[in-house]
């Protein structure tokens, strides 16, 4: 009788760590994410379609996007998260919106956004770690961290994950292509910070 093979797989968490003002760790948990959305499925196929196809996808101000790999004579339509540090509209973004996850989801309920202001959160650099990982797994790791200069405390209850793509000399789209309501919010007080990781991993 034949040995049934192990299956190959793709799995994404998320960990979110809070820190105090002494940098203590005063929260650390590890969930399992279930965000992956509709744009990431179509921007694989602009990936594997090339100029081939047309893909259209909604961007995170909701306009219907053209993508694919070469646009015009362009070689463009580069994916990237490594957003800066203060850049909110790409990269890991977190928010304050509850609305249930949909598989067509496009933006963040209810963005938190960069600053210092009331509700606002100072946001740090993304950052892509090296694919590691003993095998069988390969694995790699997008961080962020946000710092709460507020003077309150704010909760957390959604994360994004949104590429930028420039398709020609100056046009950037903004896709998000993960988005996950926390199952418990997260609570960071005045003076702390939440460092969050998408953990990405495949398995042969």
């Amino acid at each position: 009788m034949e040995k049934v093979k192990k299956q190959a797989t793709v799995t994404l968490e998320l960990e979110l760590e809070v820190r105090d003002k002494e940098g203590k760790i005063t929260e650390k948990r590890r969930i399992k994410a279930n965000s992956l959305l509709r744009n990431f499925a179509q921007t694989l196929v602009a990936f594997f379609a090339g100029t081939s196809l047309r893909v259209w996808m909604y961007d995170t101000g909701y306009t219907n996007r053209n993508l694919f790999i070469a646009y015009g004579s362009y070689a463009y339509a580069f994916f990237f998260v490594n957003a800066g540090a203060t850049v909110d509209y790409y990269g890991i973004q977190v928010g304050s919106g509850v609305t249930t996850v949909s598989r067509d989801d496009y933006r963040l309920a209810t963005p938190i956004v960069h600053g210092s202001g009331s509700g606002q959160l100072s946001y740090g650099a993304t950052t892509i770690e090296d694919v590691n990982g003993t095998p069988p797994q390969s694995r790699f790791r997008v961080l962020r961290t946000f710092s709460n200069d507020s003077g309150a405390a704010i909760i957390v209850y959604e994360i994004g994950l949104v590429y930028r793509t420039q398709v020609a000399a100056a046009t950037f789209y903004n896709i998000m292509i993960g988005r996950d309501v926390l199952p418990t919010p997260v609570n960071v007080p005045a003076g702390s910070s939440l460092t969050t990781r998408y953990i990405f991993a495949v398995t042969a």
